[in-house]
């Protein structure tokens, strides 16, 4: 079986493209200025980070908070790079001009009390933003459906409702919030590439490739444009400034 590195670098070639427009939406709402230090928790394998590349002055700005050990493996020694539990961030208060996290609530019980800590680590009139996956659509049915069947150690989501990721911003006393839903697209040269990517960034070891595709139609319509293969995908945004 393979390992969960190698499930992940199987989705390497497509990575950089497949999910633009997902990390692009975040990018905006983090609306970043050369002299920023933003903090990514977590960082996954630094996906975030690498889009923000030339956006900062030094890569070093980008400091990526993960908290597994194979994802921390895989990410630019550009940047700073911590390995630490995701609601426990090694940084002073008030230390960090952006803070965000793409798709990172959903696997904590205590969403607020991360949040918190996002806050905690941001200088007073600096900005939060994140994204995560909204409860009863097709994307959260598919993770906790499909995924949850073929990944080594399943997939339970706590998903967020409509309104939640706005009270959790409210809560941690934020100003200037907003929360929107999108509607958007995974792009892929092919089906075949589809799969692949889905089947290494997903870590599915206990499917085929054939299987993963099956899946995917399963739970998508996924529509071919121009040549290119796009899977619907759907997420919260929601962007706040400490006070």
């Amino acid at each position: 079986m393979l390992t969960r590195k190698q499930l992940y670098d199987l989705a390497d070639p497509a990575l950089p493209t497949a999910r633009a427009e997902e990390r692009q939406i975040l990018i905006d709402l983090l609306a970043i200025e050369p002299h920023h230090v933003i903090c990514d928790d977590p960082a996954w394998g630094g996906y975030l980070g690498e889009g923000l590349i030339g956006r900062v002055r030094d890569p070093k700005q980008i400091i990526c908070v993960e908290p597994s050990v194979t994802f921390a493996a895989g990410i630019n020694n550009a940047f700073t790079v911590h390995r630490a539990q995701q609601d426990q961030i090694p940084l002073a208060d008030a230390s960090v001009d952006r803070a965000a996290s793409m798709v990172g609530l959903h696997h904590l019980p205590d969403k607020l009390g991360f949040i918190r800590e996002m806050v905690r680590v941001l200088k007073p009139g600096g900005r939060i933003a994140f994204s995560e996956v909204g409860e009863d659509t097709a994307v959260a049915r598919f993770l906790n459906g499909a995924v949850h069947r073929y990944a080594t150690n399943g997939h339970r989501g706590m998903f967020v409702r409509e309104g939640t990721c706005r009270q959790l911003l409210v809560d941690a006393g934020c100003t200037d919030i907003r929360e929107t839903f999108h509607v958007l697209h995974w792009v892929f040269a092919s089906e075949t590439e589809m799969a692949r990517f889905c089947y290494g960034l997903l870590g599915l070891s206990k499917a085929t490739e054939t299987q993963v595709l099956a899946a995917i139609h399963e739970y998508f319509a996924v529509e071919i444009v121009d040549g290119k293969v796009k899977l619907p995908w759907s997420l919260f945004y929601c962007v706040g400034s400490k006070c």
